[in-house]
């Protein structure tokens, strides 16, 4: 047998091969402890910079705040569940009606059954369900929660791991039914949610679809709601399922000599376990692109992506205008994977604004503009 060690140190695709054929629970084990590897060596080298001058966001709360002021009945969150009261540059902020930004954060993939404390409640702001880039920081993500709070929204980041990825049926699919458990059961009732999601975030949105769909076709109602809610899908620099080894490999590392083994060690465990792996993705990646419910889209990309490939962006998006969806597409010819808006700042944020004004969401009274 072939161990951890052996595998994680050279990489050898043909010890993965080996190992898949005596032990695949073994050789999933070992994947993940070389993605471990590489992710924690990446990190060393770039902590620093990440948190030079960022005062962290993410506080624990036992009592959420509703937009009615109250508290949720005294329960308290998952561990995988972060409530924010707002972020930190706009912590001053309140909406229209005197109620603080509601901002949280799902984190993980834990299975926590929770029970519902706000049923009855509705929200008085709309709803932006952020799915975030794989590996993320907070101190990257916040001039997006920014972006959506001055604008009056209310703010759930989504968080997927490398893990979640390699192992939908126990991280995706999971991180997914959080998702919906937590817009059921511990959030006030939205009736209008924006979807933001960055690279394998399209992944995730993929998964949550399908929770959605599954429990529409077992005829629940609150799905059926929730799904209603969405209004508008953004998706910067998507992902697609052909593209996950180079999109997955670069987001753990950019190390000239560990992305490309890493690259060719993650194709060949999506091959050799492309029932519960690749096929997976396949499934997902339809619910975006098939968009049955006809959302308003808009997919955003450009053309020295490596990652995402420009032309299946704009395959789907000329799918989607001969559907008769409402749908754009913003091609930079030179921009980096997931930093459009740090690379465009201006031109990204009237992109995003007139597409949400040319929708009619832009002028909702809900929103403190």
């Amino acid at each position: 047998m072939y161990s951890l060690q052996r595998l994680v140190s050279n990489g050898s695709l043909a010890t993965i091969k080996n190992l898949s054929q005596q032990n695949p629970i073994q050789m999933q084990r070992c994947m993940i402890v070389m993605i471990h590897k590489q992710h924690s060596h990446q990190t060393a080298t770039v902590q620093s910079k990440l948190n030079k001058g960022f005062a962290s966001s993410s506080t624990q709360s036992s009592s959420p705040v509703s937009p009615t002021g109250s508290n949720t009945k005294g329960r308290s969150l998952p561990a995988y569940m972060v409530f924010r009261q707002s972020s930190p540059a706009t912590s001053s902020r309140q909406s229209s009606a005197g109620h603080a930004t509601l901002a949280w954060d799902i984190t993980g993939s834990d299975a926590v059954p929770i029970e519902s404390t706000t049923a009855d409640t509705y929200a008085t702001r709309p709803l932006v369900l952020l799915f975030a880039w794989m590996l993320s920081k907070n101190s990257q993500i916040e001039k997006y929660r920014e972006f959506w709070i001055k604008r009056g929204y209310d703010i759930l980041t989504v968080q997927t791991s490398p893990i979640d990825l390699l192992l939908p049926s126990i991280g995706g699919k999971r991180v997914a039914k959080n998702v919906y458990n937590f817009l059921n059961k511990l959030t006030p009732k939205y009736d209008e949610i924006l979807v933001h999601a960055f690279s394998v975030g399209g992944y995730q949105l993929g998964e949550f679809l399908d929770r959605l769909y599954t429990n529409i076709d077992e005829g629940d109602r609150e799905a059926e709601r929730i799904y209603n809610a969405i209004k508008l899908i953004l998706i910067d620099s998507v992902v697609f399922a052909d593209d996950a080894p180079p999109g997955l490999s670069r987001a753990i590392t950019t190390n000239p000599i560990g992305q490309p083994i890493l690259e060719k060690s993650i194709a060949t465990f999506l091959k050799l376990t492309k029932r519960y792996t690749f096929d997976r993705y396949k499934v997902v990646e339809a619910h975006v692109i098939g968009n049955k419910g006809n959302i308003p889209s808009k997919l955003i990309f450009s053309k020295d992506d490596v990652v995402s490939n420009y032309r299946s962006n704009f395959e789907v998006i000329d799918g989607w205008k001969k559907r008769g969806i409402i749908t754009e597409g913003k091609c930079w010819e030179k921009s980096a994977h997931v930093l459009h808006y740090r690379e465009h700042p201006e031109e990204y944020k009237h992109e995003v604004e007139r597409f949400i004004e040319r929708v009619g969401l832009a002028k909702d009274p809900k929103r403190n503009v």
